[in-house]
């Protein structure tokens, strides 16, 4: 099973990146993530697919982890003829017709995290290590067979998985995922469909009510990504306009929140947009032309102006704040 390599869809370095960043973030296995399902939907067919059949298959032929100390302790050397059940199993699986190596990939990895799990108890690790380590896991789609146990080991780091500090390192990688899938991936090149950008912005802006994701947004927007890449991306051409209003709203947004209610958050987000003036000149000069002379070709899918704040208005007030 392959993803088409010939014509427009020949799979290219740049495609493989795209595909991964929304990978990063589509886990469906974690709760607090509510944009999984939707940026997996849009993707290609056949990545769906791939992704279903490596998620589909188990790790059943390998003897359980500690199984040594029951299932061969009769044996002469328990722990040899586990390892030899282990090699076995490796073996077996090349014989499959789908993704032969997928077996044995997802068994190593169950093992690394365990080990991981176990070492968190017995010896002194680096809790931010292992949260850098273990957080992707959780929320990245091919390693859903994973999540479960990298969230019990994160537990015990940050505490339940309902509580605040569990939940901020959530949004703030889902923030981190959502921005660079948007500044990074908006290419025609990168293969992604233009909905998942759309669904990326859709999440950030309802998010926008969310305490807990403000700060996250603020964290990461403060000493990690520039908001003002989020607004420069409606000036590549080849999105619709009715991206350049999703974009639009999503500022609109923000500005009318701020005034209604200005917490630190919200404000700091506004105040981050002061870095318009380090943009590029021919860039920015691009970006004001597209949104404010030269009307997109599809401009009948966006809302009634009369209700919406024009692009001249969003940027005036980003200068503003």
């Amino acid at each position: 099973m392959n993803i088409p390599e010939e014509g427009e869809n020949k799979l290219t370095e740049a495609k493989l990146q795209g595909y991964a960043a929304v990978l990063s973030i589509g886990s469906t296995r974690c709760k607090a993530n509510t944009l999984g399902h939707s940026i997996m939907q849009n993707l290609p067919a056949a990545v769906q697919t791939i992704c279903e059949t490596w998620n589909s298959i188990h790790t059943n032929e390998f003897p359980n982890i500690g199984s040594w100390r029951n299932a061969f302790a009769n044996d002469t050397i328990p722990s040899e003829s586990y390892i030899s059940a282990i090699q076995a199993a490796h073996l077996g699986t090349l014989s499959c017709q789908s993704l032969p190596l997928a077996s044995s990939l997802k068994h190593i990895l169950l093992s690394l995290v365990r080990l991981t799990g176990d070492l968190i108890v017995t010896e002194e690790l680096n809790p931010s290590q292992v949260v850098r380590t273990l957080l992707p896991l959780l929320l990245e789609s091919s390693t859903e067979s994973v999540a479960e146990i990298s969230s019990t080991s994160l537990e015990r780091i940050l505490g339940p998985s309902e509580s605040d500090a569990f939940l901020a390192r959530i949004y703030e990688r889902l923030v981190t995922g959502c921005y660079n899938i948007i500044a990074n991936h908006s290419d025609p090149n990168s293969g992604l469909d233009e909905s998942v950008l759309e669904e990326c912005l859709q999440y950030l802006e309802k998010q926008l009510e969310s305490s807990q994701v403000r700060k996250a947004m603020e964290e990461f927007f403060s000493f990690s990504g520039e908001l003002v890449q989020i607004m420069m991306a409606t000036a590549n051409e080849n999105l619709s306009a009715k991206f350049c209003n999703r974009v639009l709203k999503f500022f609109t947004k923000l500005f009318q929140l701020t005034e209604k209610s200005p917490n630190p958050s919200l404000l700091c987000l506004c105040g981050s947009l002061a870095q318009l003036a380090c943009v590029e000149p021919s860039r920015l000069q691009s970006w004001l032309t597209r949104m404010t002379a030269t009307p997109p070709k599809d401009s009948e899918q966006l809302e009634s102006s009369a209700r919406k704040p024009t692009a001249s208005a969003a940027a005036h007030h980003s200068y503003c704040a």
